[in-house]
């Protein structure tokens, strides 16, 4: 799987994972003063399902006073790639 992400945030960011079917299976630690980064990564990921974008802080940054800056994207499900398959 290909895919670009572009991250906009009026926070510092220091995660941003790609989340497949509950687990994470790609983690890029981001600078403590990232607010904008586009991100392109590819990988196998053999079984159907679902996976989305999650971006998350370790500490809380004025305006947001959670314990953690948190957010993810919608779900995008597929079917996967067949393990003979020469076009995953």
């Amino acid at each position: 799987m290909k895919f670009t992400a572009w991250l906009r945030s009026f926070v510092p960011i220091d995660h941003l994972q790609v989340i497949c079917n509950g687990d994470v299976v790609r983690d890029l630690k981001i600078m403590a003063t990232a607010k904008q980064l586009t991100w392109k990564t590819q990988f196998l990921y053999h079984a159907g399902g679902w996976c989305l974008l999650r971006a998350w802080s370790e500490k809380a940054e004025h305006p947001i006073l959670d314990m953690y800056p948190y957010a993810t994207t919608s779900p995008i499900y597929g079917h996967g790639c067949r393990v003979a398959s020469k076009t995953c």
